[in-house]
């Protein structure tokens, strides 16, 4: 619509316009004299005596932070909780084997034998022989094993189906 030298030509006008008020207001607040320079309080007249004494104690004295209480209840940012972790777990007192019953096989002298797996380890005995930390063989028969704890109950382990037991760690 309008061209750079159209642009230019309204621009020039107007910015002239402006510096011609901004010289009116700028001649009519100093009534065509220069303005006084401010009073500074800190710089007194050569050879006058100043006691400044009484400002020094002001400015050091404790009155002024006495007012400041202390925050209640907040925290200090210049002291961090140092980090304590939580203390370790319990260990384990117990754990879980597997057992798993593989038949029996009866001895010259006529005593049945169970082949028992046990986690990883084959253990193979009669009636009374230990099985796992508490369990002791009670019963042999070609469908299942029959273990006893300690306290007397029995625990029916199937022939070829593994059976989890609760034993305690030594």
């Amino acid at each position: 619509m309008f061209g750079i030298s159209d642009k230019r030509s309204m621009i020039s006008p107007l910015l002239l316009a402006w510096l011609v008020f901004l010289a009116y207001q700028i001649a009519r607040n100093l009534d065509g004299g220069a303005p006084e320079p401010p009073a500074l309080s800190f710089l007194a007249p050569i050879g006058a005596k100043v006691d400044r004494g009484h400002q020094i104690e002001q400015t050091f004295s404790t009155s002024f932070f006495s007012d400041f209480k202390p925050a209640r209840n907040m925290s200090n940012p210049f002291y961090s909780i140092p980090f304590v972790p939580p203390p370790p777990p319990d260990p384990p007192t117990t754990r879980r084997v597997d057992l798993l019953y593989q038949g029996y096989f009866v001895s010259s002298q006529g005593e049945k034998k169970a082949y028992v797996l046990v986690g990883d380890q084959l253990v193979i005995g009669g009636i009374g022989t230990k099985v796992a930390a508490q369990y002791l063989m009670g019963g042999i028969s070609p469908g299942a094993l029959i273990l006893k704890d300690l306290a007397g109950k029995e625990l029916t382990v199937s022939f070829n189906a593994k059976t989890q037991v609760v034993v305690p760690i030594k």
